[in-house]
């Protein structure tokens, strides 16, 4: 007996969701033990029903080629051989290739090679995804030979799982009332429709103008804490003006939105948790602080100048409309290890440095590397190659330090580069599942209440959503259908689903309403 722990955990019908395979003899023996555990309660709460292809909680095999030897298949993909194991190709087993059957089909070599006509490096990515459930669509492909090829296989649920893993592919919770959902559908996902494309368009312009406003502001002319007023002409001072009014206009339209999302939002500490609202609150307060501080008609001008800095942090707020610097911030985040090494080698370098031209540099006269501390900005200036110039060493000792400090700075501040932009790289072609290759995944199926095995039984427990669906409510019909990875969407007898853009609505009977959004 074989068990797999899928890694999505959602099946529909007989179709596997990706899985890890254990193959050892002492993991397999602990891991068998829980599966028939799983099984005998699964029994139990079944009434005795079997399934005699695979247990769908704990993608236990009850038959199939994982019974039969352990056999290796040859694969002759236009010219190029790939061998493998039956055992890896049973995985999934409902693919074209996934069983002996399947494979029987297909034609063969005089070797008894299995030929196919098709892209060999697609089927190199396709052979991956058997052996580690992992799939990555490759960059060198065109798209359309891509998905012809992935539908050829039959692997389109199994591949889109996997590939849109690490995404927010999930069920959220959405608020209950008709109303709050509404507005919280306008205001998260711009994709739900026309009007909330609008509203999204509508925050986006009024973030870029208060960006604007927050530079234009310290233009001499037209700042307030450095003009003689009785001085201004009525032109300037209306300039004035209208630059308070479009500051006060933006906080207030700042204000208005995050309330109105808090009020909203189905959980409110999930809510204040995200990293995207924290910004959007600290981006207002500098207003707030300055208004109340000035209101008491003490406070240090220093304080209020770094509490009006704050309001640089709106320009992350342009993060939230763009899928980019989502996957920058991603990349910069998995990168936190390469990033602190190479912070922990300048400063290394910076003292060293430092410390070598000052000594070289020791009683020189018209010097100003007078000490370690004070080398510091030159180093640093140097290792990044700036070289602004104000500080130089005047004796050949000195210099000889220098070029030795900017050649290591660029060997030090190179290593890591190629680290951060390869998982760039990595995240932004994990996108491409999530939202180019979404909508060339699409299949008809029929939405029914409730689940059936493969005897054609009622089971609800089976009976996974793994899909975006638009649904004919009066036919009962969804149509392109698209996969998603949920554990939560299960749909039971009574409930409806709704499909605006990226965004899936499921009503339940009991009158709440989960939704599948496809977000980083």
């Amino acid at each position: 007996m074989t068990l797999f722990i899928p890694m999505d955990g959602i099946a529909t019908g007989n179709k596997r969701s990706s899985g890890a395979y254990f193959g050892s003899t002492r993991s397999l023996r602990s891991l068998c033990d829980i599966g028939a555990r799983m099984d005998e309660e699964r029994r139990l709460v079944d009434g005795g029903s079997k399934n005699k292809s695979y247990n769908e909680d704990t993608r236990i095999k009850i038959d199939g080629d994982d019974k039969k030897p352990n056999e290796l298949v040859t694969f002759n993909v236009s010219g190029r051989k790939f061998i493998t194991t039956s055992h890896t190709l049973y995985n999934f087993p409902d693919s074209l290739i996934g069983t002996s059957e399947n494979r029987a089909k297909l034609k063969r070599t005089k070797d008894g090679e299995i030929f196919l006509d098709r892209h060999a490096i697609v089927f190199e990515s396709v052979l991956t995804f058997y052996q580690t459930g992992i799939f990555e669509p490759p960059s060198q492909v065109n798209q359309n030979i891509f998905v012809g090829d992935i539908k050829y296989y039959e692997l389109v649920e199994e591949a889109m799982q996997s590939g849109l893993k690490g995404f927010d592919n999930k069920v959220i919770p959405m608020p209950e009332r008709l109303v709050q959902r509404k507005i919280w559908t306008l205001l998260e996902y711009p994709d739900s429709s026309f009007m909330a494309r609008i509203v999204s368009m509508f925050s986006l312009l009024v973030i870029i103008t208060s960006i604007v406003t927050f530079c234009w502001e310290t233009v001499p002319e037209y700042n307030t804490n450095k003009v003689n007023f009785d001085d201004l002409s009525p032109g300037k001072q209306l300039t004035i003006k209208i630059l308070d009014d479009i500051e006060l206009f933006c906080i207030v339209y700042f204000t208005f939105e995050i309330i109105l999302r808090f009020v909203c939002s189905p959980k409110k500490w999930s809510f204040m948790k995200d990293i995207l609202n924290i910004i959007d609150i600290v981006s207002i307060l500098p207003f707030y602080v300055t208004l109340i501080f000035s209101m008491e008609g003490s406070v240090s001008i220093y304080f209020l100048r770094a509490v009006r800095l704050v309001r640089v942090f709106r320009v992350f707020k342009l993060s939230r409309h763009s899928n980019e610097m989502k996957i920058l911030g991603i990349a910069v985040r998995e990168s936190g290890r390469e990033l602190g090494v190479l912070v922990f080698f300048i400063l290394l370098a910076v003292l060293l440095f430092s410390s070598a031209v000052y000594y070289a540099e020791d009683g020189v006269p018209g010097t100003k590397l007078v000490s370690i501390p004070g080398a510091f900005w030159w180093s640093i200036v140097t290792m990044t190659t700036v070289g602004y110039g104000d500080e130089v060493p005047q004796s050949i000792p000195g210099r000889l330090v220098g070029a030795v400090c900017a050649m290591t700075g660029i060997l030090v501040i190179a290593m890591p580069i190629p680290i951060i932009v390869n998982n760039f790289t990595r995240q932004y072609q994990r996108l491409k599942p999530a939202s180019k290759y979404w909508e060339d995944f699409q299949d008809t199926r029929k939405l029914s209440g409730e689940g059936t095995d493969e005897n054609g039984k009622t089971d609800r427990k089976t009976s996974h959503v793994i899909g975006l669906y638009e649904v004919d409510i009066n036919k009962n019909e969804a149509k392109n259908t698209t996969v998603v990875s949920s554990n939560h969407s299960n749909h039971v007898n009574g409930s409806t689903t709704k499909n605006n853009g990226d965004v899936t609505e499921i009503g339940l009977p009991n009158g709440k309403v989960e939704i599948a959004h496809t977000a980083l």
